[in-house]
């Protein structure tokens, strides 16, 4: 059995590709994620489970049906959760996901993005055809439709009223349209804008 060099453990499988194609600075950035990501979790968790389940950790690990252990390294921040250890988690939590992923930056961020959306709130009440438009295609439930919807909302006045229309912007708003057109594509854009790698804003 080869033993691996810590360049091959460093990153977890669903990056390992992306990796070996990645420059230093975006490995750096991976890693300090990855990092974020736990340290968000273990604080999260720990104050959930106590304040909201009120158990303890081997309490709470039957109930999620996952091991004490496996509770204990998320809340050390050691842990690096499945998918769906997350989902089961907060679903027993009966909370969103999400708010086990969320750090300071993260809320931070959507601070910024809901003072953006207030300050959009005039041209939300712009074009109700339009925004009916795009919720018929989207409830179409065709990929081009879905493609379209996404596309008016990328030339509404309020996504490119934003100063940069950077990845984050762009995508943000795509997500944000396929999930509430209008004020989902501005929350999303500007959340996009906010969350994204400094360099794309």
């Amino acid at each position: 059995m080869t033993k691996k060099t810590p360049e091959q453990t460093s990153t977890t499988p669903a990056f390992s590709l992306l990796a070996q194609h990645a420059s230093p600075e975006t490995q750096e950035f991976f890693e300090a994620q990855r990092e974020t990501v736990k340290a968000a979790i273990a604080r999260n968790l720990e104050l959930v489970r106590t304040l909201v389940g009120e158990c303890t950790q081997e309490e709470f690990a039957r109930a999620v049906g996952v091991s004490r252990a496996t509770i204990n390294q998320l809340e050390q921040g050691r842990g690096d959760p499945k998918l769906s250890t997350l989902v089961d988690i907060a679903t027993a939590l009966n909370i969103s996901p999400i708010l086990l992923l969320l750090s300071e930056a993260d809320l931070d961020a959507l601070i910024k993005a809901i003072g953006k959306v207030q300050d959009s709130s005039a041209d939300q009440t712009q074009d109700v055809g339009h925004l009916e438009k795009m919720q018929r295609l989207l409830k179409s439930g065709l990929a081009k439709h879905r493609e379209e919807a996404v596309d008016m909302a990328l030339n509404s006045k309020s996504v490119l009223s934003m100063a940069s229309l950077g990845k984050g912007t762009l995508v943000g708003a795509a997500i944000g349209t396929t999930l509430l057109p209008g004020a989902g594509t501005i929350l999303g854009a500007a959340l996009g804008r906010f969350m994204s790698r400094k360099q794309d804003r």
